[in-house]
């Protein structure tokens, strides 16, 4: 979804970030017990790039799944 003038603002944490926010980078902050994809091909991890919270909905992860 495209959002026309939206904006984003990059803020460094002080310490660790335990509430599931935006962030770039990092570990995720997981609302349940941890679930992280594994590749079918090699059977490793996929490399997390960000999490992501909009309208709401909070925990949406984004994974590099190359």
């Amino acid at each position: 979804m495209f959002l026309p003038g939206a904006r984003l603002r990059f803020v460094s944490a002080d310490g660790p970030v335990r509430a599931p926010v935006t962030r770039i980078g990092g570990r995720p902050v997981w609302p349940e017990e941890p679930q992280w994809p594994f590749s079918r091909d090699t059977g490793r991890p996929f490399p997390f790039v960000g999490q992501f919270t909009w309208f709401g909905r909070k925990g949406r992860f984004l994974w590099d799944c190359v």
